[in-house]
């Protein structure tokens, strides 16, 4: 390894700080956009640009027909007109349907266990009531 004295050492660091400097103060703080080149210095607008996360497609590179499609699933979301929530609903009324239709099997089940074995089920036959005089 060739000898290096301090002098030369301390004026290689001397002129590297300054090129730092220099550049530093060139440099403007913030984020570049590599899709468009826009350079945003404030926090909320690269946000707003690149989305508040890695996973976020920058707002350059978003199609205007993908943001009309958002809208309007957006718009079905509010109105409750959306095919999962029409599905949900399909599925409910089929729920119910079912549930209503055993409940009035085991009602009817009870009811012809009552006529077949009404002793068995502690029942008695209903006495005629004494006619009033009047």
């Amino acid at each position: 390894m060739p000898y290096v004295d301090v002098n030369t050492m301390t004026a290689y660091a001397v002129s590297f700080g300054r090129v730092v400097e220099h550049w530093a103060k060139r440099a403007r703080p913030g984020w570049r956009c590599f899709h468009c080149d826009e350079v945003f210095t404030d926090r909320e607008a690269a946000r707003l640009h690149f989305g508040d996360n890695e996973t976020r497609d920058p707002a350059c590179c978003i199609s205007i027909e993908h943001v009309r499609w958002l809208e309007e699933q957006h718009r079905l979301h509010c109105n409750e007109d959306s095919g999962a929530l029409r599905a949900i609903s399909a599925l409910a009324g089929q729920h119910e349907t079912l549930r209503r239709r055993a409940e009035e099997e085991g009602y009817a089940k009870g009811l012809a266990d009552a006529k077949e074995h009404p002793t068995e089920l502690g029942l008695r036959p209903i006495e005629e009531p004494a006619s009033v005089s009047g």
